[in-house]
């Protein structure tokens, strides 16, 4: 067996153990509670903004495709013949919505072209493009495409749809129109997404469409690509991020939306750490005021025990100067020992007599 332990280290030991334990639980409850509900509120105000974003490009899209059910019914009750006569209509629709690049329709037979506004031209070469064939292989959809982008036009993209003539069947269409996006999207995007923050809009393929940041956007397709949609937080360009990406209703594509939250987490750690330092300074008190605690308890006993170690060595002059320090207890253990001291006195002067 091991030495036991002094009575100072005992009554000092414990109480500061339990205490300790006691603040480090206190520490990390607080902190847990703190975090989480710093994460909650601040991840839902982030998602409401993000949500109100993407509302924002659906309302958008969503006008976009109005334009085309426009012209899908005016084509349809419009004779071959007639067809020049959609060439004013379509200057009131560019008129109307300054982001229209071009209006073209295209027999889809063949590809003849049927009519256009009258500030564009014609395409050439393009029956192998992806919004025309793909306006033919789904004949009820609008189709988006991305297109390379035009000399002096930062992002476009492309709308194209089956259109039905119910006047001469065999003449049916396919409407192109030419979207300038880059004034829309920066119009639509005012909010600060802090340090390192963007808006993706990307397709199926995760091919780039647009991103409000030129830089680094492969390492953020890569989070995209296996988040796929939802929300999630990510470690990116030395920052934290919480990343919302969804469908655009309409359209196929997605929006992605990165938000610096460096904020929350360094609240979070700030918290933390003032936490942690209280604890510590009041396990520091603690353990103080135990040591000194213990030390005024103990401080007697060992005292008589040094006298009685030297009565064990048949030295009587025992010297019990501060036989009223410590407890009740302590002292009448004090009062005793001087009684017996007393005695043992007595009783050796009359075995000398």
């Amino acid at each position: 067996m091991g030495k036991p332990r002094s009575l100072k280290v005992t009554l000092a030991l414990w109480p500061s153990l339990i205490f300790s334990f006691f603040i480090l639980g206190l520490v990390v409850a607080s902190t847990s509670i703190y975090s989480l509900r710093v994460k909650s509120t601040n991840y839902a105000q982030v998602q409401a903004t993000s949500e109100q974003i993407l509302a924002n490009y659906e309302a958008y899209f969503s006008s976009s495709v109005g334009i085309s059910d426009a012209i899908l019914s005016r084509y349809a009750t419009t004779a071959p013949e007639e067809a020049d006569s959609l060439t004013p209509f379509f200057d009131d629709i560019r008129e109307i919505t300054p982001e229209i690049l071009s209006i073209s329709l295209y027999r889809a037979s063949d590809g003849h072209s049927i009519a256009k506004d009258s500030q564009s031209s014609y395409d050439v070469g393009f029956l192998s493009e992806g919004w025309y064939v793909e306006a033919l292989d789904d004949r009820y959809i609008n189709v988006f495409n991305a297109p390379s982008t035009e000399p002096g036009i930062l992002y476009s993209y492309t709308l194209s749809r089956y259109l039905p003539n119910d006047i001469d069947p065999s003449y049916s269409a396919v409407l192109k129109i030419d979207f300038d996006f880059g004034e829309i999207v920066q119009g639509m995007s005012p909010v600060d997404l802090g340090e390192g923050g963007r808006l993706l809009i990307y397709g199926s393929d995760y091919g780039l469409i647009y991103s409000s940041l030129p830089d680094s956007n492969k390492d953020a397709l890569g989070i995209l690509k296996a988040l796929v949609i939802g929300e999630t937080t990510a470690e990116l360009w030395g920052h934290s991020y919480y990343v919302y990406s969804m469908t655009v209703a309409s359209t196929g594509w997605r929006i992605a939306i990165f938000t610096n939250i460096d904020a929350t987490s360094g609240a979070i750690l700030q918290f933390t750490l003032m936490v942690v330092g209280m604890g510590v300074l009041c396990i520091g008190l603690v353990v103080g005021i135990m040591a000194i605690v213990a030390n005024r308890l103990s401080n007697p006993l060992r005292l008589l025990q040094r006298e009685m170690s030297r009565v064990a060595s048949l030295d009587y002059k025992a010297n019990l100067a501060l036989n009223n320090a410590g407890s009740a207890e302590v002292r009448d253990l004090y009062g005793s020992f001087g009684e017996m001291m007393t005695r043992i006195k007595q009783l050796t002067g009359d075995i000398l007599k």
